[in-house]
């Protein structure tokens, strides 16, 4: 890989955790006042839409492997739970803690190889992991008020864990086209069921908002597809980190939430070991959310 790809790739990933973070914004915004079903069914549909016109236009056809559906609805199930405990934790607590909390899902990644896949983790990585979930526990917090809510982002991080494990599985028979086109596509058709049940009429800003949560999402998406297209994923991750530094300062500036104690040192201990196993595992998915 030549300097200029390798430089291509990570703006592009630095690109995508900064659009993430404002994905994250633009979505607790919106649960002020609209239902986080209806929140979550935006992000997709007009992820989905934005994806589609670009493919007619440059007149792509979307390839899915039929004995792979079962993967592929499994895949997009662990997606929209993901998204659905994120977007609700957004409502309760700050928006850097629960960045930095999602980013506790390499953990999970480890924990679910290990007992449900059986497959044979390092010492180092095994220390890491164990480490990591320390600094969940420390930013959870057990004995305080926010117990319940910071649950939802973890939750989340092991929903995604899932998701990086069903996406290794497909990465070998979807095409980079049909995954970012089912990764919204199907979500979509699955909370179109449920949204009308908690349908608010959005007003002109919301709807406006709505298109822009969904169609930074294709793009955010996009952008890391590409980047993993030229670098890999190991090599990236330290970039991605990124969305954690402006997810703190949109909350800090914008939304006026405080940076506490427990906070920075439950953070610095899951992202320093989400880091180090990140880079120590070659092979890890592509971050989504």
């Amino acid at each position: 890989m030549d300097d200029k790809a390798r430089t291509r790739a990570v703006v592009a990933a630095i690109a995508a955790a900064v659009m993430f973070a404002f994905m994250d914004t633009i979505a607790k915004e919106l649960a002020r006042s609209i239902a986080t079903i209806q929140v979550a069914w935006a992000r997709y549909a007009f992820h989905a839409i934005a994806v589609l016109a670009v493919l007619l236009y440059k007149r792509q056809s979307i390839l899915l492997t039929r004995e792979r559906i079962g993967l592929q609805l499994l895949q997009s199930l662990c997606l929209l739970a993901s998204t659905i405990a994120m977007y609700q934790a957004l409502q309760q607590i700050p928006l850097a803690m629960a960045t930095t909390l999602q980013f506790a899902s390499p953990f999970f990644v480890v924990l679910i190889s290990v007992v449900l896949l059986r497959e044979e983790q390092s010492w180092l990585k095994l220390g890491v992991t164990v480490t990591g979930v320390i600094g969940v526990a420390i930013m959870v917090r057990p004995s305080g008020d926010l117990q319940a809510a910071t649950v939802l982002p973890v939750l989340s991080a092991l929903f995604m864990a899932a998701y990086y494990v069903v996406t290794k599985k497909l990465s070998a028979h979807n095409g980079r086209s049909a995954t970012l086109f089912l990764m919204a596509a199907i979500p979509t058709v699955m909370l179109t069921l449920f949204a009308p049940f908690w349908w608010h009429v959005p007003t002109l800003r919301e709807v406006g908002l709505m298109m822009t949560l969904g169609v930074m999402g294709a793009v955010g998406h996009g952008l890391i597809l590409y980047s993993f297209q030229y670098a890999e994923s190991s090599s990236l991750a330290p970039y991605l980190y990124i969305q954690v530094l402006v997810s703190g300062l949109i909350g800090l500036v914008y939304l006026h939430e405080p940076i506490t104690t427990q906070f920075l040192l439950g953070g610095g201990v899951i992202l320093t070991s989400s880091a180090i196993l990140r880079i120590s595992q070659r092979s890890m998915a592509t971050t989504v959310r």
